[in-house]
């Protein structure tokens, strides 16, 4: 964190600059995917990056495991009690309230944190690996890895779920704008309110919601046995109209499915059409809310541009993203 040695924000590194310090020190061996893996674990902190860079010249470490490892003990040893679970409270209260109330409440995250207001994913990962049976944060910052782009996203937003079921988080964070119909009985705070059953935290049933048969898309599961205790995350390589699904519930424990369509490139339009024809299939079926969140990051549409939609509509893109996952995620 540039706070602890000068009072201005520091430019974050760039994947250029650190792939042109690999090939001009004495380690030869270091490949892209190093670099990956030292830009992703250090999360562009000028701490972590100098320590990373040090670890991966004295080749005492490589790889995601070793870096979480050895740069995850070596903040926790330097911390007292306080700090980490300062950190800790940080992490997840920002996520939920905000920047400028999560640091009110925890000051002592300050030194950790940098202009972003983030915390080095290293580091978060130390403090929450051990928080449960499961381990999501690990799954989460081990998906930033996937060759394939797509499955990246799908992967990564099954396991930012886990991580919100594990610690308990409303599935929407601060900042994140509810679209909701004209005539929508609910008002968004409903939908805001919204949280995730502690036991959805472990691994994702990979059954699909949706097939071809005969040639056409439709509903393959009951909706009867549908439960708030898992993610749903289909094994195939394709699956049409959504990629993802999770049954979130009320205060009141009524049931809510959300419905996710993760898209790499632009079209948002094809996105909407998608998560409409798999929230009216579903309709047919079932009266429960239903939530759609598509998550095309290369898109810019303002809330206000976008077109008419049926259901209750979260989208994530450039605008939101820094919203949904945060700062530190």
């Amino acid at each position: 964190s540039g706070h602890s040695v000068c009072n201005i924000a520091l430019p974050s590194p760039s994947l250029r600059d650190l792939a042109k310090w690999a090939t001009t020190t004495k380690n030869k061996n270091l490949t892209s995917t190093n670099i990956d893996e030292l830009v992703l674990l250090a999360g562009s902190h000028w701490r972590s990056v100098s320590t990373a860079i040090d670890k991966l010249n004295r080749m005492e470490v490589l790889g995601v495991p070793g870096f979480w490892g050895q740069m995850g003990t070596d903040y926790l040893t330097k911390m007292s009690t306080l700090h980490r679970s300062s950190v800790r409270l940080y992490i997840v209260e920002e996520y939920s309230r905000g920047r400028e109330m999560a640091l009110a409440n925890h000051p002592e995250a300050q030194i950790y944190i940098n202009n972003e207001g983030s915390i080095p994913p290293t580091l978060a990962f130390a403090l929450f690996r051990g928080s449960g049976k499961f381990t999501p944060i690990c799954d989460f910052f081990t998906n930033s890895l996937h060759v394939d782009a797509t499955k990246q996203l799908e992967c990564c937003g099954v396991d930012f779920d886990r991580f919100k079921a594990q610690q308990g988080l409303p599935l929407l964070g601060a900042g994140i704008i509810v679209r909701l119909p004209s005539d929508y009985p609910r008002g968004a705070e409903w939908f805001q309110a919204l949280t995730l059953s502690t036991e959805a935290a472990q691994p994702p049933c990979t059954q699909p919601w949706f097939g071809r048969i005969s040639g056409s898309v439709q509903l393959c599961r009951e909706l009867d046995d549908i439960s708030p205790t898992h993610t749903y995350h289909p094994a195939g390589k394709t699956h049409p109209w959504i990629d993802r699904v999770v049954v979130a519930l009320s205060p009141t424990h009524e049931k809510c499915i959300v419905l996710y369509h993760d898209k790499t490139d632009n079209n948002l339009t094809e996105a909407l059409e998608s998560l409409s024809k798999a929230a009216h299939e579903i309709r047919k079926k079932c009266t429960m809310d239903i939530l759609c969140v598509a998550q095309v990051l290369q898109n810019r549409t303002t809330l206000w541009n976008l077109p008419k939609f049926q259901f209750p509509l979260v989208v994530i893109n450039q605008v939101s993203l820094k919203n949904w996952y945060r700062a530190t995620f």
